[in-house]
């Protein structure tokens, strides 16, 4: 079964709709093209849990990696 099935009406009008003639590509995008994707992103099940453990992931990475000299050296490393 399709486990996204019951949400694929939600996501009408979220992805451009490409037609192909011959060699002919048309692309049409909508105005609010990425509202709709950003919406029809945050009804996927887990998907907000996924974007809130990546930043946080991120943020404290990015704090450690600031301050990585400083926790070196706290055990003392530094001193005679």
């Amino acid at each position: 079964g399709d486990v996204y099935g019951d949400l694929r009406g939600d996501d009408e009008g979220a992805e451009p709709i490409m037609t192909q003639l011959d060699h002919q590509l048309d692309i049409d995008i909508r105005d609010d093209q990425i509202v709709q994707q950003f919406r029809a992103c945050f009804r996927r099940p887990g998907f907000a849990h996924c974007v809130v453990a990546f930043t946080t992931s991120g943020i404290v990475i990015n704090t450690l990696s600031t301050y990585m000299d400083y926790l070196v050296t706290l055990n003392g490393a530094g001193r005679e």
